[in-house]
């Protein structure tokens, strides 16, 4: 899955945002998953 965001700082608000990690706990022993950010243009 690909989401983008306007700023780097708006991507890792989301990351760490309670809506998030309450949605990270359903999946972690459920799947994979590697967060990455990376900054630049579309």
């Amino acid at each position: 899955m690909i989401i983008e965001f306007e700023s780097y700082e708006q991507a890792v608000a989301c990351y760490h945002s309670p809506q998030y990690q309450n949605a990270m706990s359903h999946r972690q022993g459920a799947a994979k998953a590697e967060i990455v950010i990376v900054e630049g243009q579309p």
